[in-house]
């Protein structure tokens, strides 16, 4: 019955995969092409001490009568050389197109086995972690084309086993792929994701005030601060390493980041970051000590639009006081202009965080930033906004003197 079961898997592998990417995957592992009929078949081998480990025959003309059979023999025959479950294999030719992300948690276990809520706190992390690093910004929220990139791009593979490794898989764009955009949007976001993870260590080994303005100006989020927190903080988590395999079908990477290691001794340190910026998110740009003068980042240019009425402002709701800094997408636009506001050419929706938590805010505009915000809706780039954050009809506006340029500096992911 094993063997029908093998047999039937081999079938399948075999139907996913064409003669081209069993041979690059022959080229990535070492081995050696020995004789080649063009059009024809290939025959392959693994170099050894002693003399080949193993040689295989690739066949090419997929018109033969005999070319499945031939062509399952062949993967089944790499598989015999390693070792290989038919579905191991398989995840060894996807990592030929994908980006993958092993998160491995190090602790210690009884019986090899995690508690329940450990698993599912970690997969929420990892989630959150792929959300916020989908977003254009560190503490932009993804728009709508981004979330369904995060809902349908990424993939979680099978966990390891003898140790505690989850697996995200991220397919990169292939010649003639009808997706081959949300490919190139998926390797951006993994991208972001390893040096948002890369730039968490680097800072957790000094973190003071010069590494929480880089933090701020690289687009370092307190939601994803949190998500590092979540995955390390099991009292028996002794170590948290992230690995990123690059696939071999695309280019690298700019500064590709390979491996990541939080040691657990960094547990009480990475939540003094995350407070630290969720501090500096909430409050206004000049209202630390200390703080770099944010409005220096903004347009002298800006146009000044007009509150709107307070008369129906909900009071308290601890929103925070005097001037804010919101990063976010624009998720709708509406040209009618906001009763008390004749100034404004009409009003978006952002989304947004407010005081680390998704929040959807309505900000008025007067032509020129409209206009903007029309680009920055149709090409999905974040905006940066500033003023008085204040409820109005049970919904969030943002009143006062507002700001509005493309993005910070550093939180644009077209950069």
């Amino acid at each position: 019955m094993r063997n029908d079961s093998q047999g039937n898997a081999f079938d399948n592998l075999a139907a996913m995969l064409t003669p081209a990417e069993v041979s690059q995957y022959l080229v990535t592992h070492n081995w050696e092409l020995e004789t080649q009929h063009p059009g024809i078949s290939e025959v392959w081998f693994l170099p050894g001490d002693s003399g080949p480990k193993g040689r295989v025959m690739v066949p090419l003309a997929t018109d033969y009568i005999d070319f499945t059979r031939r062509f399952r023999d062949s993967i089944r025959a790499v598989a015999s050389v390693y070792g290989l479950h038919p579905s191991l294999l398989a995840e060894q030719f996807a990592a030929l197109r994908s980006d993958v992300l092993f998160v491995r948690l190090d602790q210690e276990t009884a019986h090899g086995e995690i508690p329940l809520g450990q698993a599912e706190s970690t997969l929420k992390a990892l989630v959150k972690m792929i959300r916020v690093a989908s977003g254009g910004s560190g503490r932009g929220r993804p728009s709508a084309s981004e979330r369904r990139l995060v809902e349908q791009h990424f993939r979680f593979g099978h966990t390891k086993p003898g140790s505690f490794v989850f697996s995200i898989v991220s397919p990169v764009a292939q010649a003639g792929s009808s997706d081959s955009g949300s490919n190139v949007l998926g390797r951006r976001v993994m991208s972001r994701l390893a040096g948002s993870v890369a730039l968490t260590s680097r800072l957790a080994e000094d973190w003071d005030e010069t590494a929480r303005y880089t933090a701020i100006e690289r687009g370092l989020s307190s939601a994803f601060l949190g998500s590092i927190h979540d995955l390390i903080e099991p009292r028996q988590v002794r170590a948290l390493a992230f690995s990123f395999d690059w696939a071999v079908t695309v280019a690298r990477p700019p500064e590709a980041v390979s491996h990541v290691t939080f040691d657990g001794d960094l547990k009480q340190t990475v939540e003094h970051m995350r407070a630290d910026m969720r501090q500096s998110e909430q409050l206004p740009a000049d209202s630390s000590p200390g703080a770099r003068d944010v409005s220096a980042d903004f347009s002298p240019d800006a146009h000044e639009v007009t509150a709107p009425g307070h008369s129906d402002v909900a009071p308290g709701r601890g929103l925070p006081r005097g001037p804010v800094v919101l990063v976010g997408h624009v998720l709708a636009l509406d040209r009618t202009t906001p009763a008390g506001n004749r100034s404004a050419a009409g009003s978006i929706e952002l989304e947004t965080e407010v005081g680390g938590e998704r929040n959807f805010v309505r900000v008025p505009l007067e032509r020129a930033d409209y206009l903007l915000a029309i680009d920055a809706h149709r090409y999905e780039f974040p905006i940066t906004v500033t003023g008085i954050l204040e409820y109005r009809a049970g919904a969030l506006w943002l009143t006062g003197e507002v700001t509005l340029v493309r993005s910070l500096p550093g939180t644009d992911p077209m950069d």
